[in-house]
């Protein structure tokens, strides 16, 4: 019944209501919730799904823990990194042989972009990074 009332809902008019914005902010959100419940996700290639350093698909179970030493245990690495990936500067020979090295990786899928910087393949380190970035 209430996917049959919010297929017939509009969007509201920017001048409506706010609860007329939050009711369809619901209805919306009830569709989505309904779907993740009911629905079945067909997942494709699952070499790079279950890879370990790829994929971040998980099922957490249980209550929410807070993870060992958060948050800094990504914040330390983010720190540590910033200044090399905000502040390079073009031309110097050190930070061009840097660039280059993460352009690669994220080239060859060694290195993941999103949602932050992973290394995705431990050679890849070794063969590439290791060198440019201890100059």
């Amino acid at each position: 019944a209430d996917m049959a009332r919010l297929a017939s809902l509009k969007v509201p008019e920017p001048d409506c209501a706010e609860s007329d914005h939050l009711e369809f902010a619901c209805l919306c959100l009830k569709g989505v919730l309904f779907t993740f419940r009911e629905g079945i996700a067909v997942l494709d290639e699952v070499d790079l799904l279950l890879h370990p350093l790829i994929s971040e698909l998980n099922f957490p179970v249980g209550n929410r823990e807070p993870l060992d030493l958060s948050p800094e245990r990504w914040e330390l690495p983010m720190h540590l990194l910033s200044p090399l990936l905000l502040h390079g500067n073009d031309g110097d020979k050190e930070w061009d042989a840097c660039k280059q090295a993460l352009e690669t990786g994220i080239n060859k899928l060694a290195l993941k972009q999103h949602p932050h910087l992973t290394l995705a393949i431990q050679s890849f380190y070794h063969d590439h990074l290791e060198a440019p970035f201890r100059a």
